[in-house]
Formats: C-alpha cells, sequence, structure tokens
C-alpha cells in the first residue's frame, strides 16, 4: 500500500513518478548518443532573433531540427511532438525580443497569433514553414526596432511626426516640409536608413495602431478603419489581413483582451 505524502498541496509520490521518468530518459539517452544542445547554442540563436540578424538567420539551413531527438521528445505523436517544439520556440523569441525593446503587447500579440495558427494545422510541412516564418517575422520587427536607435536625427524627426499624426493621411510631402527637407531626398533617406518607404512605413504603423485597437479597445471596426485615416473599410480589412494574415474580425475575435491583464502568450 502506497503512502501519499503532501506538502504544500504537492504531492511527493507524483514528483517521484516525475523523478523516475526524468531518470529513465536520461539513462535512455545516454545508451542512444543523444546530446541535447547546449544552453550556449540556444542562447545565440535567440540572440541572433533579437538583434535582428535576418540575414545570418535566412542562412541558416538546421530549422528542420527543431524537434529531433536531442530536443526531447514532448509528444509521442510526430505532428503533435512537432507543433509543441514551435510552440516553445515562439514563447521564448517573444520573451527575448520583448528584453530586446520589442514593444510588450505587440510581442506577445505576435506570439498568440503564431500559436493559434499553429494550433490549427497538422501538417507537418505547414508548421515547418509556419516555424521558419515566424522567426524571420520577429527578426524583422527587432531588425526595425534596432535601426530606430541608428538613425539620423532627421529621420527620429520624421519617425516621431508620423508616430503623432497616425490618425490623418500622412504624406512624405509634409513630412519633408516639417523635417525642413527636400522631399525626394527624405525619401531617398527613409529607405536608406529604415530599409522601407515612407509609405510602407507609414503603413505598417497604422496597422501597429489598429491592432492594439481591436485588441484593447471596443471600438468598431469601421471607427478604426476611419480614426486611421483610411481610404475605406475594404481598404483597410485588405492592408490589415497582407500585414498581419488575418482579417481585422478574425484577429479581434481571436485575440481580444487576451493579455488585458499583462499576461503573456
Amino acid at each position: 500500500m502506497w503512502y501519499f505524502c503532501q506538502i504544500g498541496g504537492i504531492n511527493l509520490k507524483n514528483t517521484e513518478n516525475i523523478g523516475q521518468d526524468l531518470t529513465n530518459r536520461r539513462f535512455l539517452q545516454r545508451e542512444s548518443g543523444i546530446a541535447h544542445p547546449t544552453y550556449d547554442s540556444e542562447l545565440a540563436f535567440y540572440e541572433l532573433v533579437k538583434s535582428g540578424n535576418v540575414e545570418e538567420l535566412a542562412k541558416k539551413r538546421d530549422y528542420d531540427s527543431v524537434d529531433s531527438l536531442a530536443r526531447g521528445q514532448l509528444s509521442r505523436d510526430r505532428i503533435r511532438n512537432l507543433r509543441y517544439h514551435i510552440i516553445v520556440t515562439v514563447a521564448m523569441i517573444a520573451r527575448f525580443c520583448i528584453e530586446g525593446g520589442l514593444d510588450e503587447r505587440e510581442s506577445y500579440g505576435l506570439s498568440d497569433v503564431y500559436i493559434s495558427r499553429l494550433d490549427e494545422t497538422n501538417s507537418e510541412e505547414k508548421l515547418r514553414q509556419i516555424h521558419r516564418e515566424l522567426i524571420l517575422d520577429f527578426a524583422e520587427r527587432m531588425k526595425k526596432q534596432n535601426s530606430r536607435k541608428r538613425v539620423s536625427i532627421h529621420i527620429i524627426k520624421v519617425l516621431d511626426y508620423i508616430d503623432s499624426r497616425l490618425h490623418e493621411t500622412v504624406l512624405l510631402t509634409d513630412a519633408a516640409e516639417f523635417a525642413g527637407l527636400n522631399r525626394t531626398y527624405l525619401g531617398k533617406l527613409f529607405k536608406k536608413e529604415l530599409g522601407v518607404t515612407f509609405s510602407e512605413y507609414v503603413r505598417e504603423r497604422k496597422i501597429d495602431a489598429a491592432r492594439e485597437l481591436l485588441l484593447y479597445s471596443e471600438m468598431a471596426i469601421g471607427q478604426i478603419s476611419e480614426s486611421l485615416a483610411f481610404a475605406s473599410q475594404s481598404h483597410f480589412t485588405e492592408v490589415f489581413r497582407k500585414l498581419v494574415g488575418l482579417t481585422p474580425e478574425k484577429f479581434r475575435n481571436r485575440f481580444y483582451r487576451t493579455h488585458w491583464t499583462g499576461g503573456g502568450g
């Protein structure tokens, strides 16, 4: 007859069983010559994403090793095991990127979007595609985040101008006048320093604002579209879906107030 002891609500028999499972697993890994990737190598990968090193990440060819035996078996089901490993990856990346300066709500929200996609996918090929996509997506965002720290005073001034006028139609001509620069010169300088055109940046910032409103406000989608000066709700929906991968309605239905209390995905 087993004697079950509990301390602070913890069943010590359960922890004993987990200890046995861990011992058995480590024994089998040693017997099979399976070595888990080192902590330093994993940190190096997350630091690549955090630093926005898109070029180096794009060269990597070992993304398929995310569910290798060396990384542990999280499920006996092959697809579920792969999905779990990728979910762990995106959860870690989200937190590294927050540490690197990415907005907390943006990072957690993006993590939720990808985890939701993973949950709805049962194709190994598609899961691996999403895995690579999310890594590069976070890295691209960190690259933009980090590039802002290195841009010229003129571009910083223009970025602040854009952020203060997201509820208006933001034109390059007006921004150039505000910064005291030639319109053509500003357009070239903007692309050189940020890697995107002026209009692309404005569009991305408006969609960032739209995501926050969809997540944390009760404004109707039409109101959000109008408040951010989109030509029409259909145009807003088209741009949002292109950049986020979901329509505004589906995005809100899935993630509305997910992190209202500051939790993480």
